[in-house]
């Protein structure tokens, strides 16, 4: 029994480690309209998904554009502060995250995300 509880344990910690491993965290300035590249971690297998969480303070209305460079592109209107997530199907291994019509610089800008394999 006992060996029955420290197997299902150290496969729990295994699981749970392997889920939260892949969230990664970028914070930036930006200064003018700019295009970031977000991509896989090197142990990833095969993108089915991806969740962005963006949050900044900014004065401006900005277009966010999340694309993978080929034939998909999402885009949203921005006003103000955000503190949003997106969570949408992704099959490429990087996403290219475009910030137009900025006119006053954003500070801190902070953007986390997963691609999920």
């Amino acid at each position: 029994m006992i060996r029955i509880i420290i197997v299902s344990i150290f496969f729990l910690t295994f699981i749970s480690c392997k889920m939260t491993n892949d969230r990664q965290k970028l914070k930036t300035n930006i200064q003018s309209d700019t295009t970031l590249i977000l991509k896989k971690t090197a142990n990833q297998g095969n993108v089915w998904g991806i969740d962005l969480k963006i949050i900044g303070d900014f004065n401006d209305t900005i277009t966010l554009i999340h694309t993978n460079g080929d034939n998909v592109a999402y885009s949203h209107k921005l006003i103000g502060g955000i503190d949003t997530t997106y969570h949408t199907d992704w099959y490429s291994d990087s996403c290219l995250i475009r910030f137009e019509n900025i006119k006053e610089p954003i500070k801190d800008l902070q953007i986390d995300y997963e691609f999920f394999d």
